[in-house]
């Protein structure tokens, strides 16, 4: 019976680790999807680089309707 009830402590173990990495992940997607407009709107001239690189595998027409979106 003791070592039923260690595996079922186990399982348990992992689905909390597993439900708190969840809401881990889910806190950060918010705070990276408030912060990073934040960013590109505090310091525009500094994000051109930041653009740049993000962008430099889109071909120049496809660059230029996403900058000016």
């Amino acid at each position: 019976m003791e070592k039923n009830r260690i595996g079922c402590n186990l399982i348990h173990q992992q689905l909390y680790t597993e439900d708190k990495k969840g809401k881990i992940m889910a806190l950060l997607s918010e705070i990276f999807s408030i912060a990073f407009p934040l960013f590109l709107l505090m310091d525009p001239i500094g994000n051109v680089p930041v653009f740049l690189t993000l962008l430099k595998n889109y071909p120049p027409a496809l660059q230029r309707k996403i900058i000016l979106r």
